[in-house]
């Protein structure tokens, strides 16, 4: 197993789409943010008086589940991914499955009600032509 360290979305697309062209089975265990800051400050922002900072704008990150599930390197290669949906998993789990078009989707429940780290998850695995829990 070789081990890729990466700081950010980008860099972290690179990684997997090189190490995608060899795999037999890509399990994608977790997502970056959606979205990242436009620019990057060089330094310390600092407070003015009287002025409020400037709005952060930010640019959508690259999908990279759906990037390799669309754009399958190897004929037969199996690409598992992994959602968090805080209301209406069973919709939004199968809504997802067909936008991101990989094989299988692990999808969590999280949010207020159901912390991200409990210590009994309730996931669904859907496919394409069924779902159920685990």
């Amino acid at each position: 197993m070789d081990v890729v360290r990466v700081g950010t979305a980008l860099e972290l697309r690179e990684a997997v789409l090189s190490a995608t062209a060899d795999a037999d089975a890509v399990v994608m265990a977790a997502a970056v943010a959606d979205f990242r800051p436009a620019a990057y400050a060089t330094g310390k922002i600092k407070k003015k008086d009287g002025q409020e900072p400037e709005p952060i704008t930010l640019v959508r990150n690259p999908d990279i589940l759906a990037e390799i599930s669309g754009e399958r390197v190897r004929a037969g290669q199996v690409i598992v991914g992994f959602a968090a949906e805080t209301d209406d998993v069973l919709a939004n789990g199968r809504a997802k499955l067909k936008r991101k078009g990989c094989d299988l989707l692990v999808v969590n429940e999280v949010g207020s009600a159901r912390p991200s780290a409990p210590t009994r998850t309730r996931p669904w695995c859907w496919a394409p032509t069924a779902a159920r829990p685990p």
